[in-house]
């Protein structure tokens, strides 16, 4: 399929069935920790970049299947509000099932009453926050010119007030950028103001698009837990280990998690249901095909889709 992918085992969402409604990693930041690497192509235009009809079709085959899911979630490989067809196509999906629909989400685009409106429709919806002042937020996220940052910030604050489904905030930690006292202080009176369910905090675990990005430590996370207040959890690494998926191959599963999740030789047993000896077998056919590619964080070998 084009805009649809896995289902996945999110560590957040459990069975996950991926969209991506903006394709070849089009986004309007470029960001130094992004783990799909340098955006390809940097926009703040909303357009149609892939046919709602098209994105319904392909979750309704899937759905088709008897597949049982936990949620149907907007991510993939760019900023999914970029499309100005969001909207049709979450109101689609939720025609023809109760699956609920998640949005993930870099926030530049709440401030756009129209993009607002489009999520107020979505289930659960996970905007970032990850700096509240314009320097940080510039070596950070490395956005596009004409992104004003007050009035992003401005937008999750009114989204936070209206939207009445799930709201999950997620702030990415990068050590040396966003760790300071200063800014996790700014941070903390930000999402003291916002009326959300969860702040969760992550910071990075894979292969990023700048080498030099690196994550915090488990102190650093603990004392943002601690100033974030009751809200406010570490996100962690995928931890059960699930059964196979029905109906797909090793290779498929695989590659579907690795499109918008490097992952490491553990992960991807975990997360797709395989014993260690089938995951290798896997992997070196992939490999073999150049689907996949190898890359280095720390001291662990991550897989990734081979080009991102």
């Amino acid at each position: 399929m084009k805009y649809v992918f896995g289902p996945v085992h999110s560590r957040r969402l459990g069975l996950s069935l991926g969209i991506d409604p903006v394709q070849d990693k089009t986004c309007t930041l470029d960001c130094v920790y992004c783990q799909l690497g340098a955006t390809a192509v940097k926009t703040l235009k909303r357009r149609v970049y892939a046919p709602a009809d098209a994105v319904v079709d392909e979750v309704r085959q899937v759905i088709a299947t008897g597949q049982p899911l936990d949620y149907s979630t907007f991510s993939g490989t760019g900023e999914p509000t970029l499309n100005v067809e969001l909207g049709r196509m979450i109101t689609g999906i939720k025609a023809m099932t109760d699956i609920p629909v998640a949005v993930i989400t870099n926030s530049t685009l709440l401030h756009l009453d129209e993009v607002r409106s489009d999520l107020m429709q979505a289930d659960l919806v996970i905007p970032s926050v990850n700096a509240v002042s314009a320097q940080v937020f510039a070596r950070l996220s490395r956005p596009l010119p004409g992104l004003d940052l007050p009035k992003m910030l401005g937008g999750i604050e009114t989204f936070s007030r209206v939207y009445r489904g799930r709201l999950w905030i997620e702030v990415m930690l990068v050590r040396g950028i966003n760790d300071g006292p200063d800014e996790l202080q700014e941070l903390a009176r930000f999402l003291d103001r916002l009326a959300c369910e969860k702040i969760q905090i992550n910071t990075v675990t894979r292969p990023p698009a700048e080498s030099d990005c690196t994550a915090v430590n488990d102190q650093t996370l603990e004392h943002a837990r601690k100033m974030f207040g009751l809200r406010a959890e570490i996100i962690g690494s995928f931890s059960n280990r699930t059964a196979a998926l029905p109906g797909s191959d090793p290779c498929e599963r695989i590659l579907a998690l690795v499109r918008s999740h490097p992952c490491t030789l553990e992960q991807i047993c975990d997360a797709c249901g395989l014993k260690r000896e089938e995951a290798e077998a896997a992997l070196q056919e992939l490999r073999r095909r150049r689907s996949i590619e190898q890359a280095e964080h720390g001291a662990q070998i991550f897989y990734r889709a081979s080009g991102r």
